[in-house]
């Protein structure tokens, strides 16, 4: 009779043991599809915005090329134009570059949301990594860019003593290439890809650290059924 008590104790604190796993791994799977579907509902915004601003940026630079298919400068049909928005408050004036340039910042930053959840889940930790360093050598290179390109177009300013109006400024910037450049064409082209590489090292360390998160959370879990 002892012994069958003591087997019987046994079996129930398997029983009890294998019960309190299985709930552990079902809150943790609850947790994550709760926290999926919320987020897939907000990631599809945002994949709707991306596209719209997409849309946006590749109708302008159609635009721009179905009027100008040749240029003298490089990015000069970009500043011929501008667009007026009417305010009660105030009148807005954008180039076509400007117009281009914050659809397509804004086409990068809700695109890279839109995908955050697959990016952390789907894609190694390793590969996140590589991809963070990548952009960490793209602000490198582009902040020398912009900077650079500042100097020289104020230094262009300067010597021409205000004559030309600064939007119409160029240079042949590369001695391979004789064809010059507009300088407020390419500085806000060099500020694209600067902050398009800021925003995707943020991105990417931010997926970094949830896939860490997760990675921990799941090791701790299976250390607390195993010790149980």
């Amino acid at each position: 009779m002892g012994f069958e008590l003591i087997f019987d104790t046994i079996d129930e604190e398997e029983k009890f043991i294998s019960i309190e796993k299985k709930s552990k791994r079902e809150n943790l799977k609850t947790d994550k599809n709760s926290q999926s579907t919320e987020d897939y509902k907000i990631e599809r915004i945002l994949g709707v915005i991306s596209v719209v601003a997409g849309i946006v940026a590749l109708s302008v630079l159609t635009w721009v090329i179905f009027i100008h298919p040749s240029e003298k400068v490089v990015g000069e049909s970009f500043i011929k134009y501008e667009f007026t928005f009417h305010t009660p408050f105030y009148v807005f004036h954008f180039k076509p570059i400007t117009i281009f340039v914050i659809s397509a910042f804004v086409f990068w930053i809700f695109g890279l949301e839109s995908i955050r959840t697959k990016l952390s889940t789907k894609i190694p930790l390793i590969l996140n990594k590589l991809i963070f360093l990548f952009f960490i050598i793209v602000i490198f290179v582009f902040s020398y860019e912009l900077i650079l390109n500042f100097f020289f177009w104020a230094g262009a300013f300067i010597l021409t003593s205000g004559e030309k109006h600064i939007d119409t400024l160029s240079y042949p910037m590369n001695p391979i290439s004789l064809t010059p450049r507009n300088f407020n064409f390419i500085t806000k082209i060099y500020a694209l890809y600067l902050f398009c590489g800021l925003y995707g090292a943020y991105f990417f360390h931010q997926i970094i650290k949830i896939g860490q998160y997760f990675n921990l959370k799941e090791k701790s879990v299976q250390a607390r059924t195993k010790v149980n």
